[in-house]
């Protein structure tokens, strides 16, 4: 079953679903990739792992920020209380710990020297939250913009604090454009760039993959790899449509996709 949604669905966007289809969608890309840009170059899927502290752990589903005095919960459960023999409280807490946190991204390197010519970024929840997770992600960030490597970044989450990029034809009192944005920043061009900014509205836009300067940029159909990993991995049955998303979407979205989801009597 194809995604109800017609671009990018908000669904998939729920703490609990997106850090699997962050990594089967970047290994879908290497697979859509990598047989058109042979045999010059090679697709290489990366990974880089960091220890998070406290502050990358909020908003995590898994993560235990605070505890309360013992009460008693609407889904049953309590919070065990005791006291010592002097009186004092006796709590069961837990406290927030280093995290190791992994994050999967692409390299298209020339075959014959090995050298990046594009990297290809798909962020995460905690590239655009502050804390270490950011700010490993802007250093390297910074790394790739300081050379000629062609740098897409594709940024598929509605919620968080976007990368920086100063847009010369926007208003800058205003609110930027888009729901979702697709950067393109070739190395030849820098410090200018191209961003695809499209709504939850929007059908997904395709993109130019970036390599040589003197080699042809093949597209890349991501609605179409959205969709395909969709309907292959059976995230129609993973999802319940009757349940808001997660994050909410804005009102006027909230009511659009209310209305598309009950033509298809998913609500």
């Amino acid at each position: 079953m194809p995604t109800p949604i017609p671009g990018m669905d908000p669904y998939l966007e729920h703490p609990a679903l997106w850090p699997g289809f962050h990594n089967r969608l970047i290994a879908a890309l290497d697979l859509d990739m990598a047989p058109r840009v042979r045999p010059r170059y090679i697709v290489s899927l990366e990974e880089r792992v960091y220890i998070s502290g406290a502050r990358d752990q909020i908003g995590r589903p898994d993560a235990v920020v605070y505890t309360p005095r013992e009460e008693r919960h609407g889904n049953g459960s309590s919070v065990r209380e005791t006291r010592s023999s002097g009186g004092a409280m006796v709590l069961t807490a837990a406290v927030p710990t280093p995290d190791q946190i992994r994050e999967t991204y692409l390299e298209v390197r020339d075959a014959a020297s090995g050298r990046v010519i594009t990297l290809i970024e798909l962020l995460s929840p905690t590239n655009k939250r502050p804390g270490k997770g950011r700010e490993d992600f802007l250093e390297k960030r910074l790394d790739a913009t300081g050379t000629r490597t062609n740098l897409v970044e594709i940024d598929l989450l509605r919620t968080g604090e976007r990368m920086p990029a100063f847009l010369t034809d926007w208003p800058p009192d205003t609110r930027p454009p888009g729901d979702y944005r697709i950067l393109i920043a070739r190395g030849r061009e820098r410090p200018m760039a191209t961003i695809h900014a499209f709504t939850l509205r929007d059908q997904i836009p395709s993109f130019p993959l970036p390599l040589s300067p003197e080699d042809d940029e093949p597209p890349v159909d991501l609605q179409r790899v959205v969709h395909t990993l969709y309907e292959t991995l059976g995230y129609d049955l993973r999802i319940d449509y009757r349940q808001e998303p997660v994050p909410p979407l804005e009102d006027e979205d909230a009511t659009w996709a209310a209305a598309l989801l009950h033509e298809q009597s998913l609500r």
